[in-house]
């Protein structure tokens, strides 16, 4: 797989996600909640366990940084996983 970089659109979404470091939270307070529009709630650590195992999926199915993934979903904790999954 090569990687190559797109250019964002100017549709795209300009602002960072409203969410610190979540290996520093998991420690912290790993009982915590990440609250999704009273839908779903996860503690820091079952966030952070999520997020190690798409980056774990997508480092298997041969992703590399610097690679571009496409993901059909917005505004969910879903996209969340997959927005920190990036930087593992």
């Amino acid at each position: 797989m090569v990687g190559r970089l797109i250019q964002i659109t100017k549709s795209a979404y300009q602002y960072p996600l409203i969410f610190s470091n979540c290996g520093t939270r998991a420690r912290a307070g790993p009982d915590q909640e990440v609250v999704y529009r009273d839908l779903k709630r996860f503690t820091y650590l079952q966030i952070k366990e999520r997020i190690g195992r798409l980056a774990s999926a997508l480092s298997k199915a041969g992703v590399v940084p610097g690679d571009t993934v496409g993901v059909l979903d917005w505004d969910s904790h879903r996209f969340l996983e997959a927005f920190f999954s990036r930087s593992r």
